[in-house]
């Protein structure tokens, strides 16, 4: 009985896991049970087909889905279940692939009520661990939206929640790639989700990254965003808010560089959607030359350009609106208003002032063609006011200006015509009173009318042109004077006279020019005459649209460095649009002559062949110094050529005869000889090698040899300089600083490194030699120096030489030598050496200096001694005076202000033989100075210099120096002076010493007299001069002491001269005057009761004045004068109380 119970409960049991194998391992049972899960959805979904079995993989070859508002279709779905995860309460899809999906919207106008989505629970999660779809298009035409290449993995969603989590998730669509990480989202109502966004768009190289989180109604992005424009991006985007995508975005930037435009500080906003948003944006621009721009503006539009553009940018330079339309649907297209304010002109050029406006109707068409329909600019300019108008149209092939006029001033300038291709037609009219009106450096006056037709390339211009005093880029033309005219079918005649043409003020020149002719055979007839340069020119030219090719008939130029020149037999060039070419032509200049076989440059390459023969060097007699002359004669040979941006071939130049006559005092001359003198350049490979030859007779000879490894600036240089010679004597012919230069001078230096510096080794030497220096008038003997270069570019300096019974010695070493950085250290020493060796001047020196170079200039540091000196200065030169700053002489050049190059310090110290005798002074100089050279200011002095015995010659006596300093607190020609000179006289009351004290700065020197014992001034100055005091003085030696009185300034004289005139029994003997021209000493006596007689001497002027003056009664006196002139005059004098 039990077995028949556990048979029937066992027969379901059975039955059910028939019915599962059934439905789990066969095509009939997939296909029952995806009929099942079809009806239980209630969609109308439509599946004509399965294959496979729920336990081993099924796949769906179609799949159509269709209701009121979409219409999508699956083709190609293959899934694999995992069955045994629903043990743990999920179903695990282990991969799901569908070939492509296609959808499409039936209803024009869905629900924009917004989206809510509702599934139905189920007791666990579904899960697929790959998800790829390899196409979804959505849409046809062109609203098609075309999503490839869609791959999800580690995607989860909970049957109860309806939570979904997606590990990662990318597509492709429109070149653009994306990817999802981290997706969170809820599969319910408007699906609030959150998640990371990245995109690469390969093809223009952009890319991005950032969050995104909201819902599918309203999703928030932030993005920054890398590429050639890099900008942060942040906003909202509703996807399913109407037909199209709803944005909300803002877009900001800090800078935006395109070439050597800069675009800063950039914000933009767009709202709206694709089809019809709108636009505002705000930056700055920076670009060069011109100022900072501030660009604003707004815009509505669609995917096909901007319906409403209104923009404006802001600077300094003035103001700018557009307002108008943008169109990109098919060719760009824009058309608007464009309106300029407040323009500044002087960033066009400084020298321009004034401000301008202007409005034009801006038109870009599909031919790009740009037009600016009745455009206008007035305002003010320089001062003067300024109007252009007129409509302009520029595009690829053709320039247009109708009915332009620009009116500047005084100035008026119409243009009415075009270009057109090749072909010019135009009307022109100029008149321009004050051309510095119409553009900054121009000047003059200029008068035009006529036509412009033809070719481009060769227009003919039919009218009159004349202008005056016109000048611009320093040229200068005083008169301009044009004939211009067309003559039958293509025909031209013109004539042209230019006089005193200039340029930066090289000698005028008169150009005349005449031509008449057709194109294909126009006769030229042109002359140049300058002081410069004359040339005459008569060829035949040939015009047509492939080339231009000339007939020179008769060509000759002459000059002062070149001679004159004569073309031997006509040469014709021609010149197209591959370049220039001329047959071979031949030029003689008397004995000498060019040759030139061949010259073409086409395209990229140029050849040249030329010889010159039998060239006189005296025509190089500008550029030597006018006391010498260049005879002899030289050949050249030149074949080079051009290609593949390198130079190839070669230059030769050779010297026969070569003489130089140098002119030496005493109307003597120097022949020197220079037998040998050659250079010669090798191009090959884009690099060169030079090698020269030069001799001088009896006994000096060079060669160089160098090589480089291309032409340029950064060329890498390798070569060998060798000198050698034992003869000098021809130097001082050319150098005259020089003289007597004698010994063995040689030198090996070898070059190798950066063309511009170069590394330097090898040595110059001079040993036994000799040289004058006739500036100083010494002599230098038994000189030994030596100069040696280093490889890295340094080099040492070693030499000693006898200056007189002394000598010398200098070492030194230099770095870096042939760059900008170079720097040296000087060291010089020498024992009692001769400096100066002149009757006036004989000097010896005992240097230990250290010199040192900088950017600044040369340091100095040391002492110099001075054991011996003999300064002799009888009287001063004729005319030996100081001219003031304040004194301007006419025509004199003034002289360049050069920086100091030269500072440091040293000390002076004078030795025991340092004696001077300068103007009646007889001393010797004891003492050590400190000087010093500031940058950049004048050298200054400290300390004393002591006067150390000797004798003063003054007022016809030598008087004994008793003491004697010069301090030095500054400049040289300023110390402060204390100096005391004395006679001492011998009489029976005992010796009396009478001295003169001199003081203070020696700019502004004092004087004083004094006596030991003491004694009034006049008796001290009469035992300085006479020896005696002035009561036993003569009128003669009165006259004398009064003369040393007026030496010693006019202010002390005043008091000594009143006590001299009392001494000598005058009523009046004084100074007059304040010290300058008009100063005189005037003595005067009242010889009796009504006569007065009065004597002035000028004390400059040298001229004396005797006056009478006889008094007739109380108020009436008669006076007469005789002098420089003669007066008589009557004087009545009233009397008031």
């Amino acid at each position: 009985m039990l077995k028949k119970i556990a048979l029937v409960l066992l027969l379901p049991v059975l039955l059910i896991i028939a019915v599962l194998i059934f439905v789990m391992n066969s095509r009939a049972g997939a296909q029952w049970a995806v009929e099942r899960l079809v009806v239980m959805s209630g969609s109308d979904i439509r599946i004509p087909e399965v294959n496979g079995s729920l336990a081993k993989g099924m796949s769906l070859p179609a799949l159509r889905y269709q209701d009121d508002d979409h219409v999508a279709q699956l083709e190609g779905l293959e899934l694999e279940v995992n069955w045994s995860s629903l043990m743990a309460g999920k179903l695990m899809l282990e991969s799901v692939s569908v070939r492509n999906v296609s959808h499409q919207q039936t209803d024009a106008e869905p629900d924009a009520s917004g989206l809510q989505i509702e599934l139905p629970q189920w007791p666990f999660t579904l899960c697929v661990e790959k998800l790829r779809i390899h196409e979804v298009r959505s849409g046809e035409g062109d609203a098609l939206v075309l999503l490839e290449n869609i791959k999800v993995n580690g995607a989860c969603i909970e049957g109860d929640e309806h939570r979904l989590a997606v590990t990662s998730a990318s597509l492709a669509t429109l070149g653009v790639a994306l990817e999802l990480r981290q997706v969170a989202a809820e599969v319910r109502g408007p699906v609030p989700l959150t998640a990371e966004l990245s995109w690469h768009y390969p093809e223009h190289g952009w890319s991005g990254t950032g969050p995104v989180s909201g819902t599918l109604e309203l999703l928030e992005l932030n993005q920054q965003v890398s590429g050639p424009f890099p900008f942060a991006l942040e906003g909202t985007v509703a996807p399913f808010d109407g037909p199209a995508p709803l944005l909300n975005l803002h877009i900001g930037w800090q800078e935006w560089q395109s070439e050597e435009i800069y675009l800063r500080a950039g914000t933009a906003h767009l709202s709206g959607v694709l089809d019809k948003y709108s636009l505002a944006y705000q930056f700055e621009v920076e670009a060069p030359e011109i100022p900072l721009q501030q660009v604003s503006g707004n815009g509505q539009g669609n995917l096909e350009g901007l319906d409403i553009v209104d923009a404006t940018s802001i600077s300094d330079m003035g103001d700018v609106r557009y307002q108008g339309f943008l169109d990109w649907s098919e060719a760009i297209r824009s058309e608007g208003t464009v309106s300029v304010s407040g323009f500044d002109p002087s960033w066009l050029h400084e020298s321009l002032s004034g401000s301008l406006q202007g409005e034009a109707l801006f038109i870009l068409d599909e031919s790009d063609e740009v037009r600016f329909d009745g455009f206008r600019v007035d305002g003010e300019l320089n001062g003067r006011p300024l109007d252009l108008r007129g409509n302009a149209q520029a595009g690829p092939d053709i320039f247009r200006c109708d009915s332009c006029r620009l009116l500047a001033g005084d100035n008026e300038i119409q243009f009415d015509g075009f270009i057109d291709g090749q072909q010019i037609d135009a009307q022109l009219a100029i008149r321009a009173p004050s051309l510095q009106s119409v553009w900054p450096g121009l000047s003059g006056r200029i008068n035009a009318e006529g036509s412009l037709g033809g070719p481009v390339d060769s227009p003919i211009f039919s009218g009159r042109a004349g202008g005056t005093d016109l000048a611009y880029a320093g040229w200068t033309l005083a008169r301009l004077n044009i004939n211009s005219g067309s003559v039958g079918n293509q025909g031209i005649s013109f004539s042209l006279v230019a006089q005193d043409l200039s340029y930066d003020n090289a000698p005028p020149a008169l150009v005349t020019a005449e031509g008449s002719g057709q194109f294909d055979a126009l006769n030229l007839m042109l002359n140049w005459e300058s002081d410069l340069f004359s040339a005459t020119l008569q060829s035949v030219l040939n015009l047509d649209d492939e080339q231009i090719t000339g007939i020179l008939e008769e060509v000759n130029f002459s000059g002062p460095q070149v001679g004159t020149w004569v073309l031997d037999e006509p040469f014709t060039i021609r010149s197209d649009a591959t370049g220039v070419s001329a047959s071979a032509s031949r030029w003689r200049n008397e004995d000498s002559e060019v040759t030139i076989t061949t010259f073409e440059k086409v395209d990229q390459v140029t050849v040249f062949k030329a010889a010159l023969s039998n060239w006189a060097l005296e025509n190089l007699q500008p550029l030597i110094p006018e006391n010498q002359q260049l005879r002899g004669t030289a050949d050249a040979e030149v074949d080079v050529s051009y290609r593949d941006g390198a130079w190839s071939g070669s230059v030769e130049w050779r010297q026969a005869d070569t003489v130089l006559v140098a002119s030496i005092p005493g109307n003597e001359q120097a022949e020197i000889s220079i037998p040998r003198a050659r250079l010669q350049l090798l191009l090959a490979g884009g690099g060169a090698t030079a090698s020269a030859q030069l001799s001088i007779e009896p006994d000096v000879s060079a060669e160089l040899q160098l090589s480089v490894d291309r032409v340029s600036r950064d060329a890498v240089i390798e070569g060998n300089i060798e000198l050698t010679g034992n003869d000098w004597s021809w130097v001082s012919a050319v150098v005259p600083e020089l003289d007597r230069l004698d010994g063995k001078i040689s030198a090996s230096i070898f070059l190798a490194g950066p063309a511009m510096a170069p590394n330097i080794r090898g040595s110059l030497d001079w040993k036994q030699g000799r040289i004058m220096i006739p500036a100083l008038n010494i002599m230098l003997d038994d000189v030994d120096l030596s100069l040696a270069g280093e490889p890295s570019g340094a080099a040492s300096l070693t030499g000693t030489a006898r200056a007189g019974e002394g000598t010398l010695a200098i070492s030194g070493r230099f770095e870096r030598i042939m760059t900008s950085e170079r720097s040296a250290q000087i060291s010089i020493t020498g024992d009692t050496a001769e400096l100066l060796n002149w009757p006036e001047y004989h000097v010896w020196v005992s240097p230990e200096i250290d010199i040192q170079s900088s950017d600044e200039g040369w340091e100095l540091r040391g002492k110099l001694g001075l054991p011996k000196a003999e300064v002799q200065i009888r009287e001063l030169p004729e005319g030996a005076v100081t001219i003031s700053e304040d004194v301007r002489v006419l025509g004199a050049e003034e002289p360049a202000l050069r920086p100091t190059r030269y500072f440091g310090e040293a000390r002076l110290s004078l030795g025991d033989q340092v004696r001077v005798q300068l103007f009646g002074l007889d001393t010797r100089l004891a003492g050590d100075l400190l000087i010093r050279v500031p940058r950049g200011r004048p050298p200054t002095a400290t300390g004393e210099v002591s006067l150390v015995g000797g004798t003063f010659e003054a007022y016809g006596q030598k008087l004994q120096i008793e003491q004697g300093t010069l301090l030095f607190t500054g400049p040289f020609d300023n110390p402060v002076v204390d100096v005391r000179a004395i006679r001492i006289i011998e009489t029976f009351d005992g010796p009396v010493t009478a001295g003169i004290h001199l003081k203070g700065r020696a700019l502004s020197l004092s004087s004083e007299v004094y006596s030991v014992p003491a004694m009034a001034e006049a008796d001290a100055l009469s035992y300085l001069v006479i020896g005696r005091p002035l009561s036993q003085a003569s009128d003669a030696e009165g006259a004398d002491v009064s003369n040393a009185a007026i030496a010693l300034g006019l202010g002390q004289a005043s008091r000594i001269t009143q006590q001299i005139g009392a001494r000598l029994g005058l009523d009046q003997l004084n100074l007059v005057g304040d010290g300058g021209q008009g100063t005189a000493l005037v003595a005067g006596k009242q010889l009796n009761k009504r006569l007065y007689a009065r004597y002035a001497y000028g004390v400059f002027s040298r001229l004396g004045t005797l006056l009478l003056r006889y008094k007739l009664s109380r108020r009436l006196a008669i006076e007469a004068a005789s002098g420089e002139r003669q007066s008589l005059d009557i004087l009545y004098t009233v009397e008031k109380q």
